[in-house]
């Protein structure tokens, strides 16, 4: 009788838990379904695409993170992925900082959580340098990439609002910043049409020396980018904007004094001409930079 007691209650959790397991796997298959619904819009103009997909991508990330709280170890890496990644995107869906500055902040939770499972540690703070022991024994580019373009999109989001806590540290946190780049190009430099390098190209370019800035070596990240995957447009934009632009945390992005804006202009148009192809949503964001700029290259031309 005991016996067919036990049997019945380790059937019973074995039930439970093949229930739990399609659930948490119908939830990320859903989820994974709403994200890459990108591609499903290729065909439309830019601004239709970032209208159409951005809910999509929110509804992606309320699915991740219900999936996250029944999640089993197989699928938790990949979740959080997707969050630190997704929470990244959808920050660029929105115009208004402050809750750009949260969607970053949550990136930046999952993206650390991702390298504590990985690791199997408490990770320390972005702000103290024994972060970058524990980055060096990350193998993996993409969850460095996204963590430190959440975290470099915090750090100008902080700026931006006028909050005077990013320069607590600040020297640290931006080393760290740079660091997360070069680890992610060292282990893979064509990741996501190779983005990490012109990320860390237009950072070296705005960026003073003594945070350490460096325009040539910017320059030069951003034109290796720009050459090796140009059907990634932001790297072409961020390579106009490094090269012709200057930045004022009150004024935002204004054409140098002697930049050719007839030339500039130019180049901005042409890459409004170019097809989303294989990065629709960011292309769609690149080709609406492109927008902005050659508005404002227009707009000192009057002027």
């Amino acid at each position: 009788m005991h016996l067919k007691k036990l049997l019945l209650f380790l059937l019973a959790e074995l039930l439970f838990c093949f229930i739990v397991l399609s659930e948490d796997k119908s939830l990320i298959a859903l989820a994974d379904e709403e994200f890459n619904y990108r591609y499903q819009l290729i065909g439309q103009e830019s601004h239709e695409l970032i209208q159409a997909f951005c809910p999509r991508l929110e509804r992606a990330i309320e699915l991740y993170w219900e999936a996250l709280t029944r999640a089993s170890s197989e699928s938790m890496l990949h979740i959080l992925f997707q969050l630190a990644r997704g929470y990244y995107e959808l920050a660029a869906c929105c115009d208004t900082l402050t809750v750009k500055k949260i969607y970053f902040e949550k990136g930046i939770t999952y993206g650390r959580k991702w390298i504590e499972v990985q690791l199997s540690i408490n990770l320390p703070d972005l702000s103290q340098a024994e972060f970058q022991r524990y980055i060096q024994e990350i193998s993996n580019p993409g969850i460095l990439f996204w963590l430190a373009q959440d975290f470099g999109g915090y750090l100008e989001s902080q700026a931006k609002s006028g909050d005077v806590t990013v320069l607590h540290n600040i020297g640290t946190k931006v080393t760290n910043l740079i660091v997360l780049y070069r680890r992610s190009i060292e282990l893979n430099p064509d990741y996501f049409g190779a983005n990490a390098l012109s990320s860390l190209g237009s950072l070296l370019v705005f960026l003073p020396p003594f945070l350490g800035g460096d325009f040539r070596e910017g320059m030069n990240f951003l034109e290796k980018a720009r050459q090796t995957h140009p059907e990634f447009l932001y790297n072409q934009v961020l390579y106009i904007k490094s090269l012709y632009f200057q930045f004022d945390l009150l004024k935002g992005f204004t054409p140098h004094k002697k930049a050719n804006r007839d030339k500039v202009a130019q180049e901005l148009l042409t890459i409004l001409e170019l097809p989303l192809d294989e990065y629709p949503f960011w292309n769609a964001l690149a080709k609406k930079e492109a927008e902005r700029l050659l508005k404002e290259i227009q707009k000192r031309g009057d002027q």
